[in-house]
């Protein structure tokens, strides 16, 4: 687990190393500098946050307040290389960072730009280097984003997937002109037994709770909630 005084750090780094990569003209080096300097922030935010009105405080506080607008200001620049085959596909997939960048974008009111990630995570190049959740998952965004009805489809879960499925019925049933209290429930619930479990390990970014570091703020329900309450 890594600690807030050292998340500074690393934001410290990743920030140095973007704006000297964007000097040099290096596209790809700029990319993976900030694409770790947002989930540093994340990591940071879903700790700190209690709800997405503390988490945009938060945010316009401590984080640059063009970083992921610039951050797909580059993705696009290195979509449009994949375009012209300069760079493959894996250089923009798969497509999990792109789907949080999505709710993330969302819970901090920038609707547009979230659809914008949602657009390159049901690239056909991107889906094929994701995970058969994810590429689920993609499909559900996608169908949200288009105003068409979604079924959640049956999955063979293992690992987070058990928890991060519970967002999935929320999409269907928004979708379908359903009442969203039973699902947001149980996504509320879901979010809470993720928190308590210490089996997970998988969680790399620490930014999606567990029994080793809980989070406080669910930034997927947040997203998801604030997107469709804009679409009403």
């Amino acid at each position: 687990m890594v600690d807030m005084a050292k998340r500074q750090e690393y934001v410290a780094i990743y920030q140095q190393g973007a704006s000297a990569k964007r000097a040099q003209g290096d596209l790809l080096g700029e990319q993976r500098s900030l694409s770790s300097l947002w989930l540093n922030y994340l990591a940071m935010a879903v700790v700190e946050c209690g709800d997405v009105d503390e988490a945009q405080s938060w945010w316009a506080t401590n984080v640059p307040g063009t970083l992921l607008e610039r951050f797909a200001e580059v993705t696009r620049e290195c979509v449009a290389q994949v375009d012209a085959g300069v760079v493959p596909a894996s250089t923009i997939a798969g497509n999990y960072p792109h789907l949080v960048l999505t709710h993330l974008a969302w819970a901090l009111g920038n609707f547009s730009l979230g659809e914008q990630f949602a657009e390159i995570a049901v690239r056909p190049d991107v889906l094929p280097l994701s995970t058969p959740f994810w590429r689920e998952y993609a499909r559900a965004i996608a169908a949200l984003i288009a105003g068409s009805p979604y079924a959640v489809a049956t999955l063979k879960l293992k690992g987070l997937e058990k928890y991060w499925h519970a967002y999935l019925p929320l999409i269907d049933a928004a979708t379908n002109a359903q009442d969203l209290e039973a699902p947001l429930f149980e996504i509320d619930e879901s979010f809470r037994r993720r928190n308590a479990d210490k089996r997970i390990k998988q969680d790399q970014y620490e930014i999606e709770g567990s029994g080793g570091r809980p989070a406080r703020w669910d930034f997927r329900r947040d997203g998801l909630v604030r997107y469709l309450d804009a679409r009403k």
